[in-house]
């Protein structure tokens, strides 16, 4: 097997982005008078669209032999298959309409981390997530006791 690399999705965020700018829009009193504040919430709207979008558009999802890693501009962190303790997709009907969705990981807790026992990684708005799901839960039925554990054959 060999590593599949995937980008979030960008057009669901960015239609997203502009229904909440509209929604707000249509809660505002716009007139003459203040048209040009108006004009500002759009350019600062706009704006943090843009950079959250370009943050996302950092994130790098690799599903390798070994495990996951999830690499970002600011961050980078690895899960081997041994720690994945679950993983489920989550697909709403904009993500759907989009042909994507997040598979979230459960993560189980490191040796010698006591702060909590799993946590969540989430692989989001990924191109045809039930794809990448089955290629995960295909990489995990190879490690022992995970077939067992969740009934995979």
């Amino acid at each position: 097997m060999s590593n599949i690399v995937v980008k979030p999705r960008l057009r669901k965020t960015f239609v997203k982005g502009l229904i909440a700018i509209a929604v707000i829009s249509a809660l505002l009193e716009v007139n003459t008078s203040n048209f040009a504040h108006y004009l500002i919430f759009l350019a600062v709207s706009m704006s943090l669209l843009l950079v959250y979008m370009a943050v996302k558009h950092s994130y790098t999802y690799i599903i390798g032999e070994e495990g996951v890693a999830i690499n970002s501009a600011f961050a980078r962190k690895s899960f081997s298959y041994e720690n994945i303790a679950d993983l489920y997709v989550s697909q709403g009907a904009l993500a759907r309409k989009f042909h994507c969705g997040t598979v979230y990981m459960i993560i189980k807790n490191h040796p010698g981390n006591t702060s909590f026992r799993t946590h969540v990684e989430a692989l989001r708005d990924v191109t045809d997530p039930r794809k990448i799901y089955g290629e995960i839960e295909s990489r995990l039925s190879q490690i022992s006791g995970y077939a067992e554990r969740n009934q995979l054959s």
